[in-house]
């Protein structure tokens, strides 16, 4: 199950809770609760959110990341009553930059948690020699969309899809990850942790954990199998 917040959503809270922070003032949720009334959030769920993205980046909301403080799309609606956001995408350019850090092999299963409309999927199936790439989305209608532009972009793609791919639509928290084939065999992990809730952070870590084969993890959460503390 991924957060009810959506990155936009998690930007306009945290560029809130810092303009409180620089004067110096306790935040005031009803306050914030109305500024962000278009979200449907109410102040203990903001105030809950707001905790939980700190326990990733600290107490000072100085030191969360400067993509947090870019600009907030405006909503885009349909059948002008439910709102819509776009999906959190990494655009080609930093899945490149991605794969530029790490040192790939041909054996190498990448498994991306949450893929979305499956861009990051694609781009690794196209620009790597990885032995298998694999990726699972919870929504239906986005898993939908990205099997439908995937398969429209070329016969190409849709063929290295079914050879090297697999681009499922399921609930992480229904997949046993550390035991459950393909997924426990994957060495190279990316995982958007900001987009699911707490307790699903939790489980996913717990699994993570159970995966010996993982050589690169790359998530949003303090995570080292051996130690409860940060690693030095």
């Amino acid at each position: 199950m991924r957060s009810a917040f959506s990155f936009d959503d998690d930007k306009q809270l945290v560029q809130f809770a810092r303009e409180y922070a620089e004067a110096g003032t306790r935040i005031c949720w009803s306050d914030v609760e109305g500024r962000v009334r278009h979200t449907g959030h109410p102040a203990a769920a903001l105030q809950q959110r707001l905790r939980t993205l700190m326990r990733t980046w600290g107490t000072n909301v100085r030191h969360v990341p400067p993509n947090f403080y870019t600009t907030v799309r405006p909503l885009v609606r349909r059948d002008k009553s439910t709102p819509h956001r776009n999906v959190e995408e990494m655009l080609p350019a930093g899945v490149t930059s991605l794969l530029a850090e790490l040192t790939i092999e041909s054996t190498d299963l990448f498994f991306d948690i949450g893929a979305g409309l499956g861009n990051i999927v694609m781009h690794v199936i196209i620009g790597t020699n990885k032995y298998k790439t694999i990726g699972t989305e919870l929504r239906h209608d986005v898993h939908r969309v990205g099997l439908e532009i995937i398969l429209k972009s070329s016969l190409q793609y849709e063929r290295r899809l079914r050879e090297r791919g697999l681009f499922v639509c399921r609930d992480v928290m229904d997949i046993g990850l550390s035991v459950a084939l393909p997924y426990a065999n994957a060495t190279i992990v990316y995982w958007n942790s900001i987009w699911f809730e707490p307790h699903v952070v939790e489980y996913v870590k717990i699994q993570l954990c159970g995966m010996p084969m993982i050589r690169y993890l790359v998530c949003f959460v303090n995570l080292c199998p051996r130690h409860r503390d940060l690693c030095s």
